[in-house]
């Protein structure tokens, strides 16, 4: 005999959660194992019990109310994981992992309790949430040793791995706002679970160009800006938007020189380098943001900045920029993801100075 909760799309996910809630509360120290540990497992075991009590009932709104409980416990067991993680009982992976699985079995147990919602329809089909029924594990990392008691096993033990959530659907697009910097469309969505939505968009002008550029010394070159978009002066690369047609790597270096009157002696595949791009906001829309590296900058002309655009460049070492990174003294996506690029890219031969060694 099977269990109509067994047949959910979510109980996998909740279950594999739960169990990875006790993994994490198992692992806490001693002190607080009666004070955080145990109120993280009956929290957890609210979750999966409420699911299966809810579906075990015969009437609707019964139902949903169970669905809506068992919700509630996944954002307490966030919370208390919230409190661990800060007092560094949970790791920075372990935190995201548990956090991005929590967000996925909150939102399949809202399309639950939603009113319109049909679970004798999910259970057959599996809609509103694609879910595959192969799960990434949450302690990927994690296997169990040979023999390992129930209370230690992670919950990798069930060797599924997650399927992606499903797209919305666009019904319909209106624009109802344009400039020469930006235009605002609002799209009628329809979400997995049939619901609709009015969602608004951004679209961009252009395709965003940046440069992180070294002098000899292999010093950096950014510049400060009031950007009123945040009321506040920031640390930023030389940068802008292409041109229409216009080769990106050319546009960041006509950029560079436009705003700062530097530009690299000689252009070549070792003095220019593609470092990779990112979305500036994939929330608001498709702007995306390509970013060169370039050695060897000098003076060669005057500024020519465009009208509102009020810069000033300052030389700063590969080291500082790391540390004002880390201390959140700069914040720009751009500048965070160019550093990063660098380090990941090139690793040990990024030295001190920014200048990259030979070996």
């Amino acid at each position: 005999m099977s269990f109509r909760f067994e047949s959910l799309p979510v109980w996998p996910l909740a279950l594999e959660y739960v169990d990875a809630c006790f993994t994490l509360a198992d692992k806490f120290p001693q002190r607080v194992q009666f004070s955080l540990g145990e109120q993280l497992r009956r929290a957890a075991v609210s979750i999966t019990a409420n699911i299966a009590e809810g579906a075990g009932k015969s009437t609707g709104r019964s139902e949903q109310n169970f669905y809506d409980i068992a919700r509630g416990s996944v954002a307490e067991t966030m919370g208390i994981l919230a409190l661990a993680h800060r007092r560094a009982y949970v790791s920075d992976d372990h935190y995201q992992r548990m956090h991005n699985r929590a967000n996925l079995v909150s939102s399949m147990l809202l399309g639950l309790s939603h009113s319109d919602f049909d679970p004798e329809r999910i259970a057959e089909t599996g809609e509103p949430y694609a879910v595959s029924s192969d799960l990434t594990p949450i302690f990927a990392s994690e296997r169990p040793a040979e023999g390992a008691p129930p209370s230690l096993r992670t919950a990798e033990s069930s060797s599924r791995q997650l399927g992606d959530p499903s797209p919305w659907r666009t019904l319909a697009t209106r624009e109802v706002f344009h400039n020469r910097w930006i235009g605002v469309e609002v799209d009628d969505v329809e979400l997995p679970g049939g619901q609709r939505y009015e969602y608004t968009r951004l679209r961009p002008a252009g395709v965003g160009v940046a440069v992180l550029g070294f002098n000899q010394a292999g010093e950096v070159l950014l510049e400060r800006e009031y950007r009123h978009g945040v009321g506040q002066v920031i640390w930023q690369l030389p940068g802008g938007l292409s041109d229409p047609g216009e080769d990106l790597q050319a546009a960041g270096l006509r950029e560079l020189q436009e705003e700062t009157g530097y530009a690299p002696v000689n252009v070549t595949d070792e003095t220019v380098r593609y470092l990779g791009s990112v979305w500036d906001n994939p929330g608001f829309g498709p702007m995306t943001s390509h970013v060169f590296a370039a050695w060897g900058l000098e003076e060669t002309s005057d500024t020519n900045h465009d009208h509102g655009e009020y810069v000033t460049s300052h030389w700063v070492t590969f080291e500082w920029l790391k540390d004002a990174i880390a201390n959140g003294e700069i914040k720009d996506r751009v500048v965070v993801a160019a550093a990063a690029w660098m380090l990941i890219g090139y690793g040990d031969r990024v030295l001190s100075n920014g200048v990259l060694s030979n070996e």
